[in-house]
């Protein structure tokens, strides 16, 4: 199965294999037809991605604080190395059905 996926380091789209879903209980699994994106929504996220470290700090000061906070609690090479990382998680554009 394809899926589209978005880096927020850098706004790069890419398509990537991903396994199909399946149930982890009780329930149904509902097949999409089709899907839409808000076009603001996807275009902010993709302008935000885009933006430089220090674009991304401005746009969001709360994110900024979480990260000062663990560096007062865990270190800096700890909130560095969480940073990095949340910015290596790929995200999926769109919502959920």
């Amino acid at each position: 199965m394809k899926q589209l996926v978005q880096s927020v380091r850098n706004g790069a789209v890419t398509v990537v294999d991903v396994p199909p879903p399946h149930l982890a209980g009780p329930g149904v699994l509902v097949q999409t037809v089709v899907s839409l994106i808000s076009a603001g929504t996807e275009r902010a996220f993709t302008d935000f991605a885009k933006s430089s470290a220090l674009g991304k700090a401005h746009a969001r000061p709360d994110l900024v604080k979480q990260v000062l906070q663990k560096v007062r609690r865990d270190g800096v090479i700890a909130a560095v190395s969480a940073t990095l990382d949340q910015l290596d998680r790929p995200v999926t554009p769109g919502y959920a059905c």
